[in-house]
């Protein structure tokens, strides 16, 4: 039936209505009064009075001063329909913990649809003192643009650490076995300057299922900087105490050390399904650590690319169950590529450049390793030896020379690449050459210079990324560069798709796939899985040629196409 003009109007009006009760907005000053209104003429005084007043659409805006709270989140938002509490155009908000006893500065306990954004919290210092805890029932959780220094178990310069002397500026407990916390966001924090103890600085832990980690700065920690954490009976439900489907990306970690345990930048201990790419990780004990501590577990499908990790004590990459099998757990299902690493194993030279333990199943290949450290190991080893472990087509360069590089490969010591290759059937196809990386003065940039062996060496793979260190396309060229930068690469171009279309569909498909390509060529194809194991390989491909995908496993693939000196790539995924 024809709507009238006036229902029309009526409908619109409505509408208005609706939107308008979905995006309140509402103001806090130190000098407000929290029997007002909210308003930005007649604002509340405390942060706390709005969060307990407010509802889904809410937004609150949090004018300049230092707030001496502990704030509740008690109020949920719904689908595109938020609570929001942020700073007001950028003023200066600082929540003080001082004269306050509860451990959390700010608690998101059993609600959902939250964003958190761009105040200061400090000064909180006691026993398992906290910045920020997200705990339970929680989903649709956004914490962004905060900072947080002066978190700790205590303010004292030279403390005693036990196991329980321990502080968190940012922690997420995944404990309800019912409800799985899930689009998580940490997004573009700053946390520094922290007495953790035996803690981190940002972790995730238990039932954590598609979260994201991105664009934080973390510095100056006493220990682990980012730790993704499963199997630590978190959530009474075994089969979901794991941290999982993570992306941890473009954080800059420095100076996460401690005297008393091991401090990596970022640490993976029993996590699976983590993706770890595009961080800048110096000056921290371990670089990034793969591990799994409790026994009988393991952690899993780990991806980590395209990361700068330097001047690291003891190793700049370390993977593997530790103590296994009776010590610790397993690592399983490893890819480490596309990595530049420098001058790590300051304080521990042994350690090498990267330091292998237990591993089942994993790739170590198209990295840069640059020893300048004077001790000339590449790779150090313990424990017993991996299983199904690809280490290959690696740069590997020491400034003492090719046959004074070092491995140290479970039972066996080997001097120089040759040796290694023959004696391990490993790096048959590793560079040796200077790789050219750029230095400013003697600062490490480990960008590419024009001329590096490393260019163009690699091949294009399911599990290379989109994206070099810089956000730039991760292929120009021939191939993908060795390391984690791509040299000559801009953002938004890629010199292997110079034709104008290249499509796959239907995707994701479950029996067949289709080509489509605009230029008139006959070219080889070749399927890839995750692991970049070739499946399908045949030549003479042509436009709109169909290929049948029945014996394929479920999963993620990458269909090339090369002609001559020229390749165009795309992913697809079959159910």
């Amino acid at each position: 039936m024809k709507k009238s003009p006036l229902q029309l109007s009526l409908l619109a009006l409505f509408a208005l209505l609706i939107n308008s009760s979905f995006s309140q907005e509402y103001h806090v000053e130190t000098t407000g009064n929290d029997n007002a209104n909210g308003s930005a003429a007649t604002p509340w005084q405390t942060i706390q009075h709005a969060m307990d007043n407010v509802s889904a659409g809410s937004t609150v805006y949090v004018h300049e001063g230092i707030y001496f709270e502990r704030l509740y989140v008690v109020s949920s938002g719904e689908e595109g329909a938020y609570v929001a509490f942020q700073n007001f155009e950028n003023d200066e908000v600082i929540i003080d913990g001082n004269g306050t006893t509860d451990p959390a500065l700010v608690e998101i306990h059993n609600v959902h649809h939250i964003i958190l954004d761009g105040f200061i919290l400090r000064n909180n210092f006691q026993l398992d003192a906290m910045g920020v805890l997200v705990e339970g029932a929680c989903d649709h959780i956004t914490l962004r643009n905060l900072e947080l220094y002066d978190i700790g178990f205590t303010d004292e310069p030279s403390p005693q650490v036990n196991s329980g002397t321990n502080a968190q500026p940012i922690i997420v407990y995944g404990s309800d076995s019912n409800h799985t916390i899930t689009d998580l966001k940490i997004i573009d924090c700053e946390l520094h300057h922290c007495v953790l103890g035996f803690s981190e600085a940002l972790a995730v832990n238990g039932n954590v299922e598609g979260f994201e980690i991105s664009g934080n700065e973390i510095y100056t920690m006493t220990n682990i900087g980012i730790d993704i954490i499963g199997h630590e009976g978190t959530c009474e439900d075994p089969a979901l105490d794991q941290a999982r489907q993570g992306l941890v990306s473009n954080n800059n970690v420095r100076f996460c050390t401690s005297p008393y345990a091991a401090a990596a930048g970022i640490y993976v201990d029993g996590g699976s399904q983590i993706l770890i790419e595009r961080n800048e990780i110096y000056g921290c004990e371990w670089g990034i650590e793969i591990g799994c501590e409790n026994v009988g577990k393991s952690a899993s499908e780990i991806i980590v690319r395209n990361n700068f990790i330097y001047s690291s004590l003891d190793a700049g990459i370390a993977v593997g169950g530790y103590f296994y099998p009776n010590g610790s757990g397993k690592v399983t299902d490893v890819i480490i590529a596309h990595n530049t690493l420098y001058n790590n194993g300051l304080f521990s030279p042994f350690n090498g450049e990267m330091y292998l333990t237990y591993i089942e199943n994993g790739q170590i290949t198209e990295n840069i390793i640059f020893i300048d450290n004077g001790s000339a190991v590449a790779v150090g080893t313990d424990g017993p030896e991996a299983q199904n472990l690809l280490f290959d087509n690696n740069l590997i360069y020491t400034e003492q020379g090719e046959n004074n590089t070092s491995f140290i490969w479970y039972t066996n010591d080997y001097q120089g690449i040759t040796a290694f290759a023959n004696g391990t059937g490993n790096c048959s196809n590793c560079l040796t050459e200077d790789p050219l990386l750029v230095f400013e003065g003697l600062e490490p940039d480990l960008h590419l210079e024009p001329g590096s062996p490393a260019i163009d060496q690699g091949v294009i793979s399911t599990y290379m990324g989109e994206q070099d260190i810089d956000g730039e396309q991760r292929v120009f060229g021939f191939g993908p560069d060795y390391g984690a930068d791509e040299f000559g690469s801009e953002v938004g171009t890629n010199d292997l798709s110079g034709t104008p279309s290249f499509s796959v569909y239907p995707n994701p498909t479950t029996d067949f796939i289709t080509l489509e390509f605009s230029l008139a060529l006959s070219m080889e194809l070749t399927i890839s899985d995750a692991q970049g194991k070739i499946v399908l390989t045949t030549s003479n491909v042509r436009s709109m040629q169909q290929f049948d995908l029945h014996d394929l496993d479920a999963g993620v693939y990458l269909v090339t196409l090369r002609e001559e000196s020229s390749a165009w790539s795309s992913q697809f995924i079959k159910e």
